[in-house]
């Protein structure tokens, strides 16, 4: 049962117009950019680590714009030099030790003041792995969105984009070979928002409606609680409720069901108190689901307290639509990493 004005007021979220919003969003934000991703060759040995094709970044740029526009959230991004310099240098450290992580050792071409500059990059950013001949920053940006992989327990790397907070941000990326392998950095870190739109909650697959585009079988879905609205919560009083309303069926998930399990596809829920930008999270992924258009799916969770110990849940709805401008996604994902540490 609701019990506050809290929950009545910002946390139920009902259908409205929110789908044409977004079709609107994406006709002027979707990716348009079709030739080289480099402006300037980097040259290791003369400490220059290249520059990025403009146009390159603010289609990734607008790309996340519209991520933060369908999880409702401010899309004022600004992209800082200073943060794109160290996401390049980034970039340039996880190709030279053909690794993705954030900690990477020196290589032997680099600068001592190279290494440390490419060594914020790496810490502070969003960093993937892809191959392919169009691999580029939007499709690293839309695979982290998905965050299926080893990062499926807490989606970090989403939870990062979706900070309300974030305003600053920069990007870097190299590509090299016949079948070129990429490497992605971006800083999305930044906690400078301080005056943004700071919502109850930010979940994903967003409320109201959610392209399907961007909702794989394999997707987790997550709530991420804003501290200032609820008191962290007590796993084992929490229950989750997925209803797919085309069929009636409903998934029951509590947290640390299945937690030991790695795959894909697993039926899991989990809690994950760490703030990656923003408050604790749950995170939870059905089985046996068939996303497709004009389906309406509702979750709700129980067992919570607002800030001021009064017990609430979440209610929200959304409906899954197909963009009228589809996503073309090229990329085959080696390898996506453990969330940015700061």
């Amino acid at each position: 049962m609701i019990t506050t004005a809290l929950a009545a007021s910002l946390i139920n979220r009902t259908t409205s117009n929110q789908e044409a919003l977004l079709q609107a969003a994406w006709a002027e934000l979707k990716p348009v950019h079709r030739t080289s991703p480099f402006l300037t060759n980097p040259n290791i040995a003369l400490r220059q680590p290249g520059e990025l094709n403009q146009d390159f970044v603010k289609d990734a740029h607008n790309f996340l714009k519209f991520v933060r526009i369908t999880a409702q959230l401010d899309s004022n991004l600004t992209i800082e030099d200073n943060l794109s310099f160290k996401a390049q240098w980034g970039a340039h450290l996880l190709q030279s030790n053909n690794s993705v992580g954030h900690r990477l050792p020196m290589p032997s071409n680099f600068h001592i003041d190279d290494y440390a500059t490419a060594s914020q990059g790496t810490v502070q950013s969003n960093i993937t792995r892809l191959s392919g001949r169009r691999t580029n920053l939007v499709e690293m940006i839309h695979l982290q969105m998905v965050d299926d992989k080893a990062n499926v327990w807490n989606v970090g790397h989403r939870r990062w984009f979706l900070n309300p907070r974030l305003q600053k941000i920069g990007y870097g990326f190299v590509q090299s070979g016949q079948v070129p392998t990429s490497y992605g950095a971006i800083m999305a870190s930044d906690q400078s928002a301080l005056n943004a739109k700071n919502p109850p909650f930010v979940a994903w697959p967003a409320p109201e409606a959610f392209p399907i585009e961007f909702c794989p079988p394999s997707i987790p879905w997550s709530v991420s609680l804003n501290p200032k609205n609820f008191a962290k919560p007590n796993p084992d009083l929490i229950t989750i409720e997925l209803k797919d309303h085309s069929t009636n069926k409903i998934w029951i998930f509590h947290p640390d069901d299945n937690r030991n399990k790695r795959t894909d596809t697993d039926f899991f829920a989990n809690f994950c108190g760490r703030k990656f930008g923003n408050g604790p999270a749950f995170t939870f992924r059905p089985t046996g689901i068939n996303y497709a258009p004009n389906t309406t799916y509702s979750v709700r969770i129980t067992g919570l307290k607002t800030a001021q110990g009064e017990a609430t849940e979440i209610n929200y709805q959304t409906k899954l639509f197909r963009l009228n401008h589809p996503v073309i996604l090229h990329a085959h994902p080696q390898e996506r990493t453990p969330n940015p540490r700061t």
